[in-house]
């Protein structure tokens, strides 16, 4: 006969989830950090021995500053995003993680991006795609993990079960502008607009997908009150 495995006490198992939990929230903390300073030190240091010819070369460089002010705008807010969720999470199991670690790949290859964006040996539309493509994943992945979440129920019983349609409408808006920016980058350089003005665009595409109301509650509204 073999021996049954012994069963792990509640609080014991809760401990546990607690301390995966927090390990993981951790380590994605540590790994934005590293990223984001990464695009600091890619920076370009303006040269010239006269104030003037140290402005000059500064403005010089605008495209690299412009680009590292972008991408430290991408990783914060998908830091906040990532902040946001995991205070709703009471336990994360392999596939959780798994799709952690994905995201977590494109916050890591963004100082990289960034530079393949600002450099001048590569092609403004590929450049411009890579950059756009990777951040779009990175939305798309962030979403997947929210689903995982609220689907499997790793969240906390007193959350409201509406909670997550914020992030999920506010993700999947991000990438849609990403990814309309991709074609308009083969014509003009002026997809870079659509990025500057990312957060109203994702409001307006979030007010879209969350207008339409059930049918239901238009005819339960209209039913006559009970007598």
């Amino acid at each position: 006969m073999s021996a049954e495995t012994p069963a792990i006490p509640a609080e014991v198992e809760e401990e546990g989830n607690k301390i995966a939990t927090e390990r993981l929230v951790f380590f994605s903390d540590a790994v934005i950090a590293i990223a984001i300073t990464l695009l600091a030190l890619e920076l370009p240091i303006p040269e010239g021995r006269s104030t003037t010819e140290s402005w000059i070369s500064f403005r010089g460089h605008f495209d690299d500053y412009l680009a590292f002010l972008i991408s430290f705008v991408v990783i914060a807010n998908a830091w906040f995003g990532h902040h946001w969720l995991y205070r709703y999470v009471r336990r994360v199991h392999r596939r959780v993680a798994g799709l952690n670690m994905i995201w977590l790949l494109t916050i890591i290859v963004t100082p990289f991006a960034t530079r393949v964006l600002v450099g001048d040996d590569t092609a403004f539309p590929m450049a411009f795609t890579l950059y756009a493509g990777i951040q779009a994943t990175s939305q798309l992945t962030f979403v997947a993990i929210i689903l995982t979440i609220r689907h499997d129920h790793l969240v906390a019983a007193e959350v409201p079960p509406g909670t997550f349609n914020r992030g999920i409408t506010r993700s999947l808006s991000m990438a849609i502008v990403f990814l309309i920016s991709i074609p308009i980058a083969y014509r003009s350089h002026w997809a870079f607009a659509l990025w500057a003005a990312n957060g109203y665009i994702g409001r307006l595409i979030a007010y879209s997908l969350t207008r339409r109301k059930p049918r239901y509650d238009q005819a339960e509204r209209s039913k006559p009150a009970a007598s």
